[in-house]
């Protein structure tokens, strides 16, 4: 028998908590590219592989532009609290919330609206994504405060 886990991804921009869908080669190369600088940069704390970083970085939307700005960034830039290339990766948003939109999670953390794709966060966190995201879990029982991408442990 599956136990359904709920997923919180509270996030800041290196203190990593989770771009996703299905990469292309390209976009894996990039994503590499960007955890590699992190490690140089000593950005990445919570992590113990590229590879892992990779998981989790995967799990958030980002786009190309964001990710080769981040890589450019000196590691100064990225000890700034609010970062010159933050708004080619997020949207700016007031309050702290988190909706589901389908099978993406967004969330406003720190003024900045974060995509999660719930699939892969799912798998960042050995699981499965169980198709639901939202308050109710697949049980029909579980609740959550807030939307939650459902995952099966």
């Amino acid at each position: 028998m599956q136990r359904v886990f709920v997923l919180f991804s509270i996030v800041s921009m290196f203190a990593l908590s989770g771009c996703g869908g299905v990469h292309s080669d390209f976009q894996e190369k990039k994503l590499a590219e960007l955890c590699e600088r992190m490690f140089e940069c000593r950005e990445v704390t919570d992590v113990t592989s590229v590879e892992n970083c990779m998981l989790v970085m995967g799990a958030m939307q980002l786009s190309i532009q964001c990710i080769d700005a981040s890589i450019a960034a000196p590691c100064e830039e990225h000890e700034k609290v609010d970062v010159s290339y933050l708004e080619l990766c997020w949207e700016k948003c007031e309050g702290e919330w988190q909706v589901c939109r389908g099978d993406l999670l967004a969330q406003c953390a720190n003024g900045w609206e974060w995509i999660h794709f719930c699939d892969r966060s799912c798998y960042e966190l050995n699981g499965e994504y169980s198709g639901t995201c939202g308050r109710l879990a697949p049980d029909g029982q579980t609740t959550s405060e807030v939307d939650t991408c459902w995952c099966t442990i």
